[in-house]
């Protein structure tokens, strides 16, 4: 199993939680990858790696005006690097044939933007998988 890191819009969200799973052939995610190991200092533990792939999906949701990024444990056989030439950055996978609720461990909230320091990692708010529906009305997207 891999941890990825999958910045989802609102619409997929309700999906997700609708039926249980998301249908997408391909999902673009962020993992730990040789990539991006190789980018932080040798001194980085896992917990730090994790953590930078990560802030990799918040930064991609944010860049694209959302908010959720879900951890899940996928096969590792589904998690398959980007084409050659369209890697965007060091840890960024494609999740192949969907994702079903089951593998997501937890949901991370970016702080709204306003709150948010440009000059230092995002700050995200933790929610269990089983408080999907709570996370949907926050947003103010039940």
């Amino acid at each position: 199993m891999k941890r990825v890191y999958l910045p989802l819009t609102a619409s997929q969200l309700h999906t997700l939680q609708g039926t249980r799973r998301l249908p997408d052939d391909e999902l673009v995610g962020f993992a730990v990858t040789e990539l991006l190991t190789e980018t932080l200092p040798a001194s980085e533990d896992d917990e730090g790696r994790e953590y930078a792939a990560l802030q990799e999906a918040a930064l991609q949701s944010a860049s694209r005006g959302g908010r959720v990024v879900v951890a899940a444990d996928v096969d590792d056989e589904l998690v398959q690097p980007p084409a050659a030439g369209d890697e965007g950055s060091p840890g960024r996978v494609l999740v192949r044939e969907g994702l079903d609720l089951r593998r997501v461990v937890s949901l991370q909230v970016l702080d709204p933007a306003g709150e948010r320091d440009p000059d230092s990692d995002l700050d995200l708010s933790w929610y269990d998988v089983t408080e999907l529906a709570q996370l949907l009305l926050d947003l103010g997207e039940a």
